[in-house]
């Protein structure tokens, strides 16, 4: 079965690459300059804005979680800055990547510990993911054992609903978002990324958030009803079975995925007092025969709205809990999926020269880790 993130080629939208045996490491698919566009544009700039806040004046760790990948490409972005701000990076990776996992952690481990802006204590687990939807698992255990996460990352190469692990993924998902949600006071970022065509997941389980969150605001708000009446069924008279039939909706298919997979995290955080801020959505093509993009990648802020005790963040007895306003979230939720970033097109027309800024940004990052430059730079022209 796959894992969550499992290195495959045909998920990045590209081909397999000449062998090369010059001893130099050849380009992958999924170095291209649209993935680089998503670190510096949506997480590195997001990450800056969260770190402005009140709450991190005293900060010296930022602790992070996420699948950092053989080259720590993420890692090498953020930290950059962070070091910049005299801040540390702890990061809590895993890795589970094909027969090879222990001798991959080994080395991610190796190169994590060689960046001067990541924390001693920083480590890279093998382990699935989806063994988190369990509470009784070691990674479970481990996860509630470390203080919160200021930034977590979920880049997943297919989508959270992939056939055959949609169960077990949300429930990863939605334990770690409470733990989050219980113990995490200051503001926090949470990165996703997912297939969203109908050929890439269970629609039996989109079908399933569908019919919770998404249909009960569509019930109960007419304001709710109305905007996604425009974006979903724009001239046509609004039909709720349509949205009850996702795979029916063609072109609109990833619209409705996504906004009831935001829908679904909003639930859970408002149970918690917890605000959640869509900062943006980008859009790419993966596969080389869609006609429109299949990838998604959104950045969202969660802040917690309990009023507590101690500037530890310990709950005292008169611990006010805030409503949540949901509709009004859920309506701006609608507002960012439709008027996503189309990061192709957006690479596609750049004028200013920040396209060039990034294969060089990439390729310097790529260089010391064997990688051939002459290969590195038509791979990236292409």
């Amino acid at each position: 079965m796959e894992s969550d993130f499992e290195v495959l080629v045909e998920d990045f939208g590209g081909e397999e690459l000449p062998y090369d045996d010059s001893g130099a490491v050849s380009p992958k698919p999924w170095h291209k300059l649209r993935k680089h566009w998503v670190r510096k544009k949506q997480w590195h700039h997001t990450m800056r804005d969260v770190l402005k806040s009140n709450t991190y004046n005293e900060a010296k760790v930022i602790n992070y979680f996420g699948f950092p990948g053989e080259d720590l490409l993420d890692i090498r972005v953020l930290g950059d800055y962070l070091n910049q701000k005299k801040l540390k990076l702890k990061v809590f990776g895993l890795e589970s990547n094909g027969s090879n996992d222990g001798e991959m952690a080994d080395m991610m481990g190796s190169r994590l510990s060689d960046l001067p802006y990541v924390d001693e204590l920083s480590r890279i687990e093998l382990s699935s993911f989806e063994s988190l939807s369990s509470d009784k698992s070691k990674l479970h255990s481990e996860i509630r054992g470390c203080e919160p996460f200021n930034i977590v990352n979920l880049d997943f190469t297919g989508s959270v609903l992939s056939n055959g692990e949609a169960e077990s993924r949300l429930n990863a998902i939605k334990n770690l978002l409470n733990n989050q949600f219980t113990r995490q006071y200051k503001p926090w970022l949470f990165f996703i990324t997912t297939r969203i065509d109908c050929a890439s997941v269970d629609v039996a389980w989109v079908s399933k958030i569908i019919e919770g969150p998404l249909i009960d605001n569509i019930n109960e708000h007419e304001d709710f009803r109305e905007s996604f009446n425009i974006m979903i069924m724009e001239d046509e008279e609004f039909n709720i079975k349509s949205v009850r039939a996702p795979e029916k909706l063609e072109d609109k298919f990833e619209k409705v995925y996504l906004i009831s997979l935001l829908k679904w995290m909003l639930k859970n955080a408002a149970k918690s007092s917890v605000d959640m801020k869509v900062y943006n959505v980008g859009k790419y093509i993966v596969n080389k025969g869609s006609q429109r993009p299949d990838m998604a990648s959104v950045v969202i802020k969660f802040v917690k709205k309990d009023y507590v005790g101690d500037a530890a963040g310990v709950v005292g007895d008169k611990c006010k809990v805030v409503e949540i306003d949901e509709l009004s979230i859920a309506l701006k939720i609608v507002d960012k999926v439709d008027e996503y970033l189309d990061i192709d097109e957006i690479l596609e027309i750049d004028d200013g020269g920040f396209k060039s800024e990034l294969k060089e940004d990439l390729i310097n990052m790529l260089l010391p880790l064997g990688y051939d430059e002459g290969m590195l730079r038509s791979f990236l022209s292409e």
